[in-house]
């Protein structure tokens, strides 16, 4: 009895907790449709399980690209050379090249390359262009995110072609791909410690990847401290209308981050294309490049100038802090509209401590690092070099006239290294990749140099440049009544010059008196910029002053 009584009791506990499950079961599915929980696990796994392979079998599928450069693609992943989306959507732009210059591509990409961007589509194109990037779409390489805003595009007729399609697709993937806050927000938590990102910046700017409103790295900025970020459009097409507000936002920035006061007494145009700002009691000036015009008819003078001049300001003041610039280049190919950014540049304020916090993740913060010896070139500094140049007789082989041109010349750049310095002042023989054509005229002209730049202590006669076979040639000349020759090797179109460099450094240590010799000039790496010719002395004191580095670094 008591063995029924207990197979009962289990009965009955069954019982109640299968009763108790289909109450769950009907309460789950009446606030959460099968077919909406179905849909959202889809979802999930469209997003995150398409793989690389599946992709490009897609493209395939949905006539995307040939057979040929699927098999191709097939081959580059089992090498690990195509490992994102972005990577694929870029093989597709090669090959819509490619279909260009086929006579007989698809309809689709019949869109000839023009000069002026077609300010409107014609409905035809805009229909295939809007399928293209459905198909896109159903492939998995793009976003829903991604596929809103490219829509959004073409239908305002943005994106006027394929390639600009492909780019641009390619471009806003590379974007999300770098954005994972897996391995991003770490470098952003760092950021803000470091007083870079403010902790409402740093909120503001998580919320915006997590949505995808994050279109292209510039954007990035606009939540960072002491940034400022311009778009051309904003402003008047007259470029002496724009430079100069451009100029009091920068200043209004660094006067409200507090890290300068800078006070503009006024802007000129002192010569064609050299623009000056006089304040705190100097003239600072730069050359405004030749000026190129885009889609929108807004000339633009190289973004660069910006910040050279207000580092030289912010370098004279004894300021750690530099601007560094953030700027998107426009696309230069003939026929791609101008897409969203390409106008769009800015800068940001970093001592070199924060500098160096941005290293980490370069292909995503792309700034340009200075050189080290920036901070000691100031205004005065580089005067007092020039003063010790023409004591020790380094700018003798110059007129008077040749040296105020210089000196115009350092006013106008941003001056990073001591030896461009030298370099300005045409006091050392560079060394340059000469190309096959002309050699016999290129390797005269180079020894030439030599002898002029030693002041008389070289002076070679009968130079020959004879041709023994297509990649190789003999150089040879006379010194003090002596042939010296050299073998050149050359591959492809460039030779190697070092055998050239050394006979003739040989040749100087050999019969030049009292020590004078050409010395290889360093920038400061394993890289020879240059050959200067000096004495004894002037190499001790150039050195005393660390004007020059005439060795390889140790480390």
């Amino acid at each position: 009895m008591e063995s029924v009584a207990n197979a009962k009791k289990n009965y009955l506990v069954l019982w109640f907790i299968k009763q108790l499950l289909s109450v769950f079961l009907i309460i789950i599915f009446t606030v959460f449709p099968l077919n909406q929980l179905i849909a959202q696990s889809h979802n999930a796994n469209s997003k995150n399980m398409v793989s690389i392979s599946d992709i490009a079998r897609n493209f395939r599928n949905l006539n995307l690209m040939s057979e040929e450069t699927y098999q191709q693609i097939q081959f580059s992943m089992t090498e690990g050379e195509i490992p994102s989306r972005s990577m694929l959507l870029d093989e597709l732009a090669q090959e819509a090249r490619k279909r260009r210059l086929s006579p007989d591509f698809p309809k689709l990409f019949r869109v000839a390359i023009v000069f002026e961007p077609l300010t409107e589509l014609a409905e035809e194109m805009r229909l295939e262009l809007l399928q293209l990037l459905h198909d896109l779409k159903q492939s998995g390489v793009i976003t829903e995110r991604v596929y809103q805003r490219l829509e959004t595009e073409v239908k305002a007729s943005y994106i006027k072609m394929d390639i600009d399609l492909f780019q641009q697709a390619e471009n806003q993937m590379r974007v999300y791909e770098n954005l994972q806050l897996k391995d991003l927000e770490p470098h952003l938590k760092t950021l803000r410690s470091n007083s870079i990102l403010s902790a409402d910046g740093y909120t503001k700017l998580i919320q915006d990847i997590q949505a995808e409103n994050i279109t292209s790295n510039i954007q990035l900025f606009k939540y960072f401290n002491n940034a400022v970020i311009f778009d051309l459009k904003d402003y008047s097409k007259k470029l002496y209308e724009y430079l100069p507000t451009i100029y009091q936002c920068i200043v209004s920035m660094l006067h409200q981050s507090g890290i300068a006061n800078i006070k503009i007494d006024s802007f000129s145009i002192d010569a064609p294309m050299i623009f000056s700002i006089y304040t705190n009691g100097r003239k600072y000036q730069y050359n405004l490049y030749p000026v190129i015009k885009n889609e929108f008819s807004i000339p633009i003078a190289d973004r660069r100038e910006f910040f050279f001049l207000f580092n030289k300001i912010l370098r004279d003041m004894g300021s750690s802090y530099r601007l560094y610039d953030i700027g998107v280049v426009s696309d230069e190919l003939i026929g791609l509209s101008v897409l969203e950014n390409s106008n769009t540049f800015g800068f940001i304020t970093l001592t070199n401590k924060q500098f160096k916090l941005f290293l980490e993740k370069s292909y995503i913060f792309n700034l340009n690092s200075l050189n080290e010896q920036e901070k000691e070139l100031t205004t005065d500094r580089i005067e007092e070099v020039i003063v010790l140049l023409g004591k020790i007789g380094l700018l003798n082989h110059l007129t008077p006239q040749q040296i105020n041109v210089s000196k115009d010349n350092i006013r106008q750049s941003y001056i990073t290294n001591y030896y461009q310095l030298l370099q300005v002042f045409d006091t050392f023989v560079p060394t340059i990749d000469l190309e096959a054509t002309s050699r016999e005229d290129s390797y005269k002209r180079l020894i030439h140099k030599f002898a002029k730049f030693s002041r008389g202590n070289f002076a070679p006669t009968d130079i020959l440049f004879e041709w023994q076979n297509n990649q190789a040639a003999e150089v040879s000349f006379k010194v003090n009544g002596k042939i010296y020759s050299t073998k050149l090797e050359f591959k492809d179109d460039f030779v190697d010059d070092r055998r050239l460099f050394s006979l003739i450094l040989q040749i100087v240590d050999k019969t030049v008196p009292n020590g004078s010799r050409f010395y290889p000039l360093y920038n400061g790496q394993n890289y020879i910029t240059g050959y200067i010719f000096l004495t004894n002395e002037q190499r001790q004191l150039l050195e005393f002053e660390r004007l020059v580095v005439l060795s390889p670094p140790t480390n």
